[in-house]
């Protein structure tokens, strides 16, 4: 039943990304700050890329959006990707990167008892639709012990 809901919530944010899709980085960082202040699921998988995104992947991703909504919402803002941030990493011999290129990240900062705490989520251009990055797994040349730091 899980899987069934996964699938389909997956094929809304297909057609919902095709009709209402954000065409500047301030329109995708207003309709993220829309969806976690309405704590809107597909309203947030809507806006992600879901090109060459594995089935595992798409779970993680949508349990990571599923958690990302529970939280009350301090601030949404638009940031520059850190030079000291990769986003490209290899593990266990697998490469993960970003199925898009990133140019600047949306920033979500929640309250919680410890004061705010954030996700960074990359964000690209595809055409004229700007979207969030999905992380995208290759076979690797190298092996590494490396963690990935999303």
């Amino acid at each position: 039943m899980k899987k069934l809901l996964a699938v389909s919530l997956f094929g809304f944010a297909i057609v919902f990304n095709s009709f209402s899709a954000p065409a500047s980085a301030e329109q995708l960082r207003s309709k993220v700050e829309s969806a976690v202040k309405a704590k809107d699921t597909n309203a947030m998988l809507a806006l992600i890329y879901w090109k060459d995104v594995s089935e595992k992947g798409k779970s993680i991703e949508t349990q990571e959006i599923g958690v990302m909504v529970t939280n009350d919402v301090v601030s949404v803002q638009l940031e520059s990707w850190p030079a000291d941030l990769p986003l490209e990493n290899d593990y266990n011999g697998i490469h993960y990167k970003p199925n898009l290129k990133v140019i600047g990240m949306v920033n979500v900062k929640f309250a919680n008892k410890q004061g705010a705490v954030g996700s960074e989520m990359g964000y690209g251009q595809i055409d004229n639709t700007f979207l969030i990055a999905a992380t995208i797994e290759e076979k690797s040349a190298t092996v590494s012990t490396n963690q990935m730091k999303n």
